[in-house]
C-alpha cells in the first residue's frame, strides 16, 4: 500500500478512535489525546477495560477498509 493512502486510512482510524476513546493529558501543555500516531506506529492510550471493545472493533473496520492488517507479533498491551 503506498503509503499516502495508508495516512488517509490511518487517518480515518485516528478519528474514529478519537471520537469514542476518553482523552488523557500528557504534559502540561500539550492538548488531551487518546492516542499518537507516527508513521505507521499508533500507541493508544486506555484508561476503561471497555476501551480495548472500541479498539478492537476500530481494528476490524480498519482492517476491512482498508486491507491492512495489524500484526498481533508487532502489537504489545
Amino acid at each position: 500500500m503506498s503509503m499516502t493512502l495508508f495516512a488517509l486510512c490511518c487517518h480515518l482510524f485516528r478519528r474514529l478512535l478519537e471520537l469514542q476513546l476518553p482523552s488523557i493529558n500528557i504534559g502540561r501543555h500539550s492538548r488531551p489525546t487518546s492516542l499518537v500516531v507516527y508513521a505507521d506506529d499508533v500507541i493508544i492510550f486506555v484508561t476503561f477495560a471497555a476501551d480495548f471493545t472500541i479498539i478492537e472493533e476500530a481494528i476490524q473496520l480498519f482492517e476491512q477498509e482498508s486491507g491492512a492488517r495489524l500484526n498481533p507479533r508487532k502489537s504489545k498491551q
